[in-house]
């Protein structure tokens, strides 16, 4: 069978009523070109009705702009689905497309989707700091990609088109003191040290919130989730009249803990206060309710869209440096 011609954008402008240059001024999303909206609607009637379909690398050529953006991240879980999410949402309505890459544990694949991504002539990167070493950046950056870091605490300031960090250190202070105001005089951080960085800002803000109490007695401990000994080490703590307060690097870390306290008899709140991070439908659906410190994903994906779009359609935006502040959720696992 003989394969059908696909249109053109010669057979638009035809079908269209219009000029080859008018309906590649609505392709293209010429903003500085003025258009009637009959004209755009009589445009997008003829590219539907006839099948079209843009030859994209052409027109990316043409342009020397793809309108596609990249994102690296080190894992698909779940606050970085819901962040990928809302820039997606956000680049969409700009005329972006957003493509998306995880690579856990395996640098090498890490690499091929990066050099993917460049392939693709993507106009952007979005990047978590953990997704891609300092000097790959900059090489990236130093080749006119322009990159826009999110939770890249740490990082040399002199990289990227801009930083948005999660606060993540003041709302682990405050979550200690938290604890403290209910009760708490042992407290302890339930960690995860293999999250580098990440699990790095949540024992600053431990620390940071036990310095507030310096003049107050109390009892602290540090202790990593995957340590084989670590439910033994808590239960350690788990003396005297005052209960023990616990910080979860994430609301699983905190969810997973309290199930086991649960099982070996312990009382929460009573005996055992808990409190998560990122506020996942885990922190809201267990029993009891488990308090959390929620993540403003769309407040996040805002500032580091504004910033791309500082960088590529000279729209306004803020600083180099955003922090995002988080909130206390508050539940049943620290209140009476």
């Amino acid at each position: 069978m003989k394969k059908k011609k696909s249109a053109t954008i010669v057979d638009v402008a035809k079908f269209a009523g219009v000029s080859i240059g008018t309906v590649s001024n609505v392709l293209n999303r010429r903003n500085d070109v003025p258009l009637a909206e009959d004209t755009i609607l009589k445009v997008n009637e003829a590219i539907r009705q006839l099948g079209y379909r843009r030859n994209a690398i052409a027109a990316h050529l043409s342009r020397q702009r793809s309108y596609e953006l990249g994102m690296l991240l080190p894992s698909y879980d779940d606050y970085f689905v819901k962040f990928a999410g809302e820039v997606e949402h956000i680049v969409l309505e700009k005329g972006y497309h957003l493509s998306v890459f995880s690579a856990p544990d395996k640098p090498e694949l890490g690499r091929r989707h990066l050099e993917l991504l460049l392939q693709r002539r993507v106009d952007g990167l979005f990047c978590h700091g953990l997704a891609m070493p300092p000097d790959t950046a900059r090489a990236i950056v130093k080749e006119g990609t322009p990159i826009v870091l999110f939770n890249a605490w740490g990082w040399p300031d002199d990289i990227a088109a801009g930083l948005v960090n999660l606060d993540v250190a003041s709302a682990c202070a405050e979550a200690v003191l938290h604890l403290y105001e209910q009760g708490c005089r042992t407290i302890v951080y339930l960690g995860n040290m293999i999250a580098a960085a990440t699990d790095e800002q949540r024992r600053i803000g431990f620390e940071e919130g036990i310095r507030r109490l310096a003049n107050e007695p109390i009892v602290i401990g540090m202790l990593d989730s995957h340590n084989p000994s670590w439910l033994k080490e808590l239960q350690r703590f788990i003396t005297g009249d005052h209960p023990v307060g616990v910080l979860g690097f994430n609301d699983l870390t905190a969810f997973h803990a309290m199930s086991k306290l649960l099982e070996l008899g312990y009382r929460i709140p009573e005996q055992v206060k808990i409190i998560g991070i990122n506020n996942t439908p885990v922190s809201r659906l267990s029993f009891p309710g488990m308090t959390s410190i929620q993540n403003p994903y769309k407040l996040q994906a805002e500032a580091a869209v504004r910033m791309m779009m500082a960088r590529l359609e000279g729209e306004p935006g803020e600083g180099a440096i955003v922090q995002i502040p988080l909130q206390l959720i508050p539940r049943k696992s620290t209140e009476r």
